[in-house]
């Protein structure tokens, strides 16, 4: 099962920290649940990039898919 999570960082020091080119708006979270939208920063074409992705675990992924399977600690242990 998913846990939950909080994000309490200003967007200013999120995109400081990744250095993203995007200046997105998104307000503190305090109980982020699974099938939420989240925000996150991906690898795209080699650069940083800002997206919102459905949190949690779903039946028969595929390709295409956009969803988040595990937090930032656990995505090294279990991805390819």
């Amino acid at each position: 099962m998913c846990g939950r999570y909080v994000i309490t960082s200003p967007p200013a020091a999120v995109r400081a920290l990744f250095g993203y080119p995007e200046q997105p708006n998104f307000p503190p979270r305090y109980n982020v649940a699974p099938t939420q939208p989240i925000a996150l920063v991906r690898l795209t074409d080699g650069k940083r990039a800002f997206a919102l992705m459905r949190w949690g675990i779903a039946a028969g992924l595929g390709e295409g898919s956009q969803d988040v399977l595990a937090p930032g600690q656990c995505a090294r242990r279990i991805g390819p």
